[in-house]
C-alpha cells in the first residue's frame, strides 16, 4: 500500500515514539552492567586484599594467627566487596528508575497536549480511510474487468462445452446402434452354437457305439491274427527243425563223401604205381 506524504506522522512525533522507545527499553533492563562492574570490582578487591595479606605475611604466620582475628581481617575485606556489589545493583536500580521518570514525563508531555495529538491522529485516520477507500474502488473496478472478462471466458466455455455434449451424444447414440448390432450377431452366434452342441450331443453316442464295434471287431482280428502268426510261427519251427536235421544229414554225408574220396584217391595212386611198375 501506497503511503501519502500527508498521512505520515511528524518529525516531532516520530522522535518523541522513539525517545520513549528508548525509556521504556532502559525502564526495563537498563543499568545492568553496573551489576556485572560491582561483582567484577568486589572480586578485584577481595583478590588483591587477599594477595596482599599472603605476600605480607605468608601462610604460616596467618595459620599462627587467633581464628577471631582472621575471622576479623575477612569481614573488613567482605564488607568492602558486599558494598561494591550493593552499589551496582543500587546503580542500576537507579538508572531504570531515571528511564521510568524519563518515560512518564514524556507520556504526560504527551497527555498535557490533547487537541494536536487527537487533531493529527484524526488527519491522519482520515487520510489512511481516504487511501484504503480509493484502493478498494481500484480494487473493485479491477475485480470487475477480471469478472467480465471471466464471463466472457465461460460464455466460450459454454458453447464448446454444448458441442462436447452435442457430439457426445451423437457418439453414444452410433455406439448403443452399434452395440445393439453386436448384440444381435451375438444372440445369432449363440443359437448357432446350441444348435451345433445339440447335433455334437447326439452324434457323440452314435460314435461312440461305433467306435466300441470298431473295437470289438478289431480285437476278434486281432486274435484271430494272433492264432494265425503262431500257427505259421509253430509251422515255421518244424520247418526249421526239419532244415536243422537235413543239414546235419548233409553234413554227415559230406564227411563221408570226403572219407570216400580220400579212399578212391589213395586207390587211385596205387593203381597209378602198378601201372609204373608194370611198365
Amino acid at each position: 500500500m501506497s503511503e501519502n506524504p500527508e498521512a505520515r506522522p511528524s518529525g516531532r512525533d516520530l522522535l518523541a515514539r522513539q525517545e520513549a522507545s528508548e525509556y521504556f527499553e532502559l525502564a526495563q533492563s537498563g543499568g545492568s552492567w553496573m551489576v556485572v562492574g560491582g561483582f567484577v570490582a568486589a572480586s578485584m578487591w577481595i583478590g588483591a586484599a587477599a594477595g596482599v595479606i599472603l605476600g605480607f605475611y605468608g601462610v604460616p604466620a596467618l595459620m599462627a594467627l587467633n581464628p577471631f582475628i582472621l575471622a576479623g581481617g575477612a569481614m573488613g575485606i567482605a564488607v568492602p566487596a558486599l558494598l561494591l556489589v550493593m552499589a551496582g545493583y543500587m546503580g542500576r536500580t537507579n538508572r531504570r528508575a531515571s528511564a521510568a521518570n524519563a518515560l512518564v514525563m514524556s507520556a504526560a508531555t504527551r497527555l498535557m497536549a490533547p487537541a494536536r495529538e487527537a487533531g493529527t491522529e484524526g488527519i491522519t485516520f482520515a487520510e489512511q480511510m481516504k487511501q484504503a477507500a480509493a484502493e478498494i474502488d481500484h480494487a473493485m473496478a479491477h475485480a470487475l474487468t477480471a469478472m467480465k472478462a471471466m464471463s466472457g471466458e465461460i460464455g466460450d466455455e459454454r458453447m464448446r462445452l454444448e458441442s462436447v455434449a452435442y457430439a457426445s451424444a451423437d457418439n453414444a447414440r452410433d455406439l448403443t446402434e452399434r452395440l445393439s448390432a453386436e448384440r444381435q450377431a451375438l444372440e445369432g452366434l449363440a443359437r448357432d452354437l446350441r444348435g451345433q452342441l445339440s447335433e455334437m450331443n447326439d452324434a457323440i453316442p452314435r460314435q461312440a457305439e461305433a467306435m466300441v464295434a470298431a473295437a470289438r471287431a478289431a480285437t476278434t482280428e486281432i486274435g484271430q491274427a494272433d492264432e494265425m502268426l503262431d500257427n505259421q510261427l509253430e509251422a515255421m519251427r518244424s520247418a526249421s527243425e526239419a532244415l536243422a536235421a537235413r543239414l546235419v544229414d548233409l553234413d554227415n554225408l559230406t564227411r563221408e563223401a570226403g572219407a570216400r574220396t580220400e579212399t578212391l584217391t589213395f586207390a587211385i595212386s596205387r593203381i597209378e604205381e602198378k601201372l609204373d611198375q608194370s611198365r
